[in-house]
């Protein structure tokens, strides 16, 4: 009697454990490279800017122009270069004992000497380009930050074309002396870019780069000292690792932002160190209770500006609320 031959007891395959993997958070999401598409979203961005403010080329030298640019001596005689770099940007009217404004702005000085020694001031015409070649340059930063963002293409394209253009924008580019914004934005911009990328594949030199930016931005326009902040909350929001919960969004802002937080403490000693003073103040100075009282129409008028900037022009009537206008 033949044997029936025993089955084999088969045995399940081993499976692969599965691998556990975090999604990168969008706001920290790793740009895709550059391809023909986003190259030919900026240069359309640039293009209709140049359209728009080309106008702007057979402008004047007008209002500060005249006495920052073509009479400022500082900035066209080598041998006062060192005086303009560590004064205020009102230094050239000569010595009063103290600072003559508010404002000390290296960056912006050094960006008027290297204009002034390629182009002079017999036309205004070199001045204004270079005013818009700065702006294209804003344009391509703010569109790699966006996309950096991990926004798509189509979204990042509609928001850097209204930037372009943005009616707001346009004292700072047509305007020669508005060229502090552009060096800020340029610079900012550049460097929240940098810290982004960052925030994905942790990059000493990416971070490096950020802060020396972040100088170049500090010494173009004071209003970059609230960078910092933007950078916490960038840093914040990425919740790099999957942290979800606050307190460790909250230390991985601030030990991100730190630097930036010492750059801005650095400059602002430094800063008052070359006025001689904290801020300068004269009888038209308005006192802290009025500024205080005035920032809920300052804020108003500036969105208002930024969604319906219907009224334009040089100046703006805006006047400070002061305590006994409220009773």
């Amino acid at each position: 009697m033949s044997k029936r031959p025993r089955k084999q007891r088969r045995t399940p395959a081993a499976q692969p454990e599965p691998q556990i993997t975090t999604a990168a958070p969008p706001t920290a999401g790793r740009r895709e490279r550059f391809n023909r598409t986003d190259v030919l979203i900026v240069l359309g961005a640039i293009l209709v800017s140049f359209l728009v403010y080309a106008n702007a080329v057979s402008g004047q030298f007008v209002y500060d122009d005249t006495k920052q640019i073509v009479g400022n001596q500082l900035i066209q005689d080598g041998r006062f270069f060192g005086k303009a770099l560590v004064s205020d940007v009102w230094a050239f009217k000569g010595d009063a004992g103290q600072a003559w404004s508010n404002y000390w702005r290296p960056t912006f000085v050094v960006w008027l000497i290297v204009n002034n020694a390629l182009l002079g001031v017999g036309s205004a015409a070199g001045w204004h380009i270079t005013n818009l070649l700065l702006h294209a340059l804003v344009i391509f930063l703010a569109y790699g930050m966006l996309r950096q963002l991990r926004l798509s293409r189509a979204i990042a394209g509609v928001i850097v074309f209204i930037f372009a253009v943005h009616p707001v924008h346009v004292e700072s580019v047509a305007w020669i002396s508005g060229s502090p914004d552009l060096l800020m934005s340029a610079a900012l911009l550049g460097a929240l870019w940098l810290v982004l990328s960052a925030l994905v594949r942790p990059d000493r030199r990416k971070m490096a780069g950020a802060v020396v930016l972040s100088v170049v931005a500090l010494l173009a326009k004071e209003v970059a000292i609230v960078f910092p902040a933007v950078i916490f909350v960038a840093a914040a929001g990425a919740a790099a690792g999957g942290a979800s919960n606050w307190q460790a969004r909250t230390v991985r802002g601030i030990r991100v932002a730190l630097p930036f937080i010492v750059i801005a403490v650095v400059y602002f000693v430094v800063r008052s160190l070359v006025l001689g003073q904290v801020a300068k103040t004269d009888a038209t100075t308005e006192p802290l209770s009025a500024v205080i009282l005035s920032a809920p129409s300052l804020l108003a008028f500036y969105l208002r500006q930024s969604l319906f900037p219907l009224s334009i022009g040089p100046s703006y009537p805006l006047r400070a609320v002061h305590a006994d206008a409220l009773t």
